[in-house]
């Protein structure tokens, strides 16, 4: 079985073969490692130690379990399955620019099944919004059902999203924001936590503390969007700010002492007279 040094080596030449780095010693300097130092490791005479490898890890997006222990492959999105990705399907108009596709509740079921069935991507409302931001890239629209994502988000609002190539799901997908997530059974409308590198997973979280978070591995993602705003219902009833009574009690109790402080100074107007 080979060493950590030789699976390092083994890392160093295939970056070198894919043309990711020019040398050894470029390899050591992008690291902030000695070369000479580097050459030990590689002539399996020295072990490297744990931050140069996630170090290395973080700069080429080399797979740290493989080093350490030999199981999974070199890099971290060889382990997804992309054989299984399918092209994502778009509508133009008659001027060939994009529409934004939107996704009923109705329809998620088939979307999750028909994700490269132009038939069935004519037969949902396709529409554009007003603003640059959406006339670049893909963007899809999606219900949200459920209340798991209470107060953020309620039943019937609409979250349009802009796509995530699955290439960029390691560096893209930030932490504690919200995404679209279509696995093989569904779609969820989820906050969520990166953990690709570490766990090859994603964590879903709710905003509604009612609902417990899951981990979804990386095998099971099929489509990633990234929320960018939102469409809902607009309500006629005047905001009902729950801080009001506390902003009017301290108005009242400010109103008061200037009156206070009005009677005092009127008091001492009078004495100086006296």
């Amino acid at each position: 079985m080979k060493t950590v040094s030789e699976r390092f080596a083994e890392c160093i030449e295939l970056l070198k073969t894919k043309g990711k780095i020019n040398s050894f010693r470029q390899f050591s300097l992008s690291i902030d490692y000695l070369p000479e130092t580097l050459a030990q490791i590689i002539n399996d005479r020295k072990e490297p130690g744990q931050e140069v490898l996630k170090k290395a890890s973080e700069i080429y997006d080399l797979n740290l379990t493989y080093l350490l222990t030999g199981k999974g492959s070199i890099f971290n999105m060889e382990d997804y399955p992309r054989h299984e990705l399918r092209i994502l399907t778009v509508v133009t108009d008659a001027h060939n620019e994009e529409r934004i596709v939107h996704v009923p509740v109705p329809a998620q079921a088939g979307y999750v099944s028909d994700l490269a069935d132009p038939v069935f991507y004519s037969e949902l409302p396709t529409y554009s919004l007003p603003d640059f931001r959406y006339s670049q890239g893909t963007h899809r629209s999606f219900d949200v059902s459920g209340k798991s994502m209470e107060p953020v988000l309620e039943e019937g609002d609409k979250v349009v999203c802009s796509y995530l190539e699955p290439s960029q799901w390691m560096q893209g997908i930030k932490d504690d924001q919200v995404y679209v997530i279509v696995t093989w059974t569904d779609v969820v409308v989820k906050r969520v936590k990166n953990l690709l590198r570490q766990q090859q997973a994603l964590c879903l979280q709710s905003d509604n503390p009612g609902y417990q978070s899951y981990m979804l591995a990386a095998a099971d993602i099929r489509e990633v969007w990234y929320v960018r705003a939102r469409i809902s219902a607009f309500c006629h009833v005047p905001y009902a700010n729950p801080l009001a009574p506390a902003v009017a009690s301290l108005q009242e109790t400010v109103r008061e002492q200037q009156e206070m402080i009005r009677f005092l100074k009127q008091t001492i107007e009078k004495i100086e007279k006296v």
